[in-house]
């Protein structure tokens, strides 16, 4: 048979601490939850983002006929030709990066190399349209 334990004088909050701190986490994530609504655009106004994937594959000196300094410009002017505002890319390495900079100026970059967190071996880089986003 299981018995309540008295509770000490003065102490009764916190034996009910256990019980409200899941009851505060809805609170909190409610309210959060209305701030970011709040932050939103108008429900009326739509927003039109042109998004893109593309594994560029590292520039392989052993790719013959498939190296980069054959696939570059047909890269550049794949992107250009779809007008994207955003372009996933994977296996690039920070020359290729500087080459659709080059290529499309109408674009940045963010990105780290994951060798070094700079710019050393292959980058997941996002390009992003300049005149739609502003790093911040």
């Amino acid at each position: 048979m299981y018995t309540r334990k008295p509770r000490p004088a003065g102490q009764n909050f916190y034996y009910r601490l256990p019980a409200v701190i899941p009851f505060l986490g809805i609170l909190f994530i409610l309210l959060l939850l209305l701030f970011h609504l709040d932050c939103l655009p108008d429900s009326n106004s739509e927003i039109e983002l042109k998004v893109m994937t593309y594994n560029v594959r590292f520039d392989n000196p052993d790719d013959g006929q498939h190296n980069w300094q054959y696939r570059r410009e047909a890269a550049a002017a794949l992107i250009r030709s779809q007008s994207v505002d955003l372009v996933g890319t994977q296996e690039v390495l920070k020359n290729q990066l500087d080459d659709f900079w080059q290529r499309l100026p109408e674009y940045g970059y963010l990105g780290v190399g994951r060798e070094d967190g700079r710019t050393a071996g292959e980058f997941s880089a996002i390009l992003y349209r300049k005149d739609r986003f502003q790093v911040i």
